[in-house]
């Protein structure tokens, strides 16, 4: 292989960390989280495979790590849904990648030939 960067890949979903766990925020539309069906926002990721989530710490690092790898590649959330006793497990594979979401949502940068100069004042 060249010096290309490597590609990480996720599942789709973006999640938010609190006093109560870590909890699906965000679905990525065509993601494999959404094409599930099952995932909801405000669901609670308990454990990725077989690994519980720690109650403290870096959960968002342990979380993001884990929800990343190579294309195609599966992984298994433990979710607790809302109202739900029962755990449930999801297998999904990372087919999205990583950070697109992000680069979509981003504007683009202004390019600085667009504005007239500041310094050029009609008197």
């Amino acid at each position: 292989g060249g010096g290309r960067k490597k590609e990480i890949f996720d599942v789709g979903l973006s999640f938010t960390v609190s006093q109560q766990g870590v909890r699906v925020s965000d679905l990525e539309p065509g993601g494999p989280a959404a094409k599930l069906g099952f995932i909801e926002v405000g669901d609670l990721i308990i454990a990725i495979d077989d690994e519980n989530v720690p109650s403290e710490g870096s959960r968002d690092a342990f979380v993001q790590s884990r929800l990343c790898g190579p294309r195609g590649t599966s992984v298994v959330l433990t979710l607790s849904k809302r109202g739900m006793q029962l755990r449930t497990h999801v297998q999904l594979r990372r087919t999205h990648l990583f950070g697109a979401a992000e680069l979509r949502d981003r504007p683009p940068a202004p390019s600085s030939d667009t504005f007239p100069s500041s310094s050029s004042s009609s008197l």
